[in-house]
């Protein structure tokens, strides 16, 4: 592979990936928003909001990679900061901590506590609905476990992982730690794949085609 062909490609792949937490928080923050905190109603304040996450989802992580192309070209060194022609990736240890691990670790701080916040709410606002309809709330807890782990899959927590195998640094938290974060679509493909809500629109549309 050519030394600007292996630029581009290390360069795509750093946008995909902060592309991938920074989306991730803005799923975080409709929700927080949406549950606990008093939601948009009015048309034109929705509109607002969907434009200002898509310029946030898309211009944050191009700012960053635009930053550390820079520092590349700025910077002379045998292999740059993006690597050239076989390591296509940030090789540079230190443009990986501030170009990679800072922005991901911020990513996965917020989710952690928007989403706690978010579960808080939602737990509150049930407890009220059973004070006030006199139902049990027996199954509730781990009914919101559950909902926890499949939007914690979505949030990209398990990447938490990845900090600990760093810092620890031993074979087999890095071997756990590859596998959970490689499973991620699997996770989610099984959380919400195979939801009921999943399995009847499914039937239904396997029984429409058979009519």
């Amino acid at each position: 592979m050519s030394d600007t062909l292996c630029i581009v490609f290390a360069a795509l792949t750093h946008y995909l990936w902060l592309a991938v937490f920074t989306w991730a928080t803005i799923i975080v923050v409709i929700l927080c928003e949406k549950f606990v905190i008093h939601p948009v109603n009015r048309k034109s304040d929705k509109e607002m909001t969907n434009l200002a996450c898509l310029l946030f989802g898309l211009c944050i992580p191009l700012l960053i990679v635009t930053l550390t192309l820079v520092v590349h070209v700025l910077i002379p060194s045998d292999v740059g900061i993006y690597g050239r022609s076989v390591l296509c990736c940030i090789v540079d240890s230190r443009a990986n901590l501030y170009a990679f691990g800072i922005p991901v670790a911020l990513a996965i701080i917020i989710n952690i506590i928007l989403l706690t916040v978010t579960m808080a709410g939602l737990v509150l606002q049930r407890r009220k609905a059973n004070v006030l309809q006199q139902k049990p709330a027996n199954k509730d807890g781990m009914r919101d476990l559950l909902i926890f782990c499949k939007v914690s899959s979505v949030l990209g927590l398990c990447w938490i992982l990845m900090f600990v195998a760093s810092a620890v640094d031993t074979d087999a938290i890095w071997w756990i730690a590859i596998i959970a974060s490689s499973l991620q679509g699997v996770h989610i493909f099984i959380s919400f794949g195979f939801s009921y809500q999943s399995r009847k629109l499914w039937n239904d549309f396997i029984k429409r085609r058979k009519n």
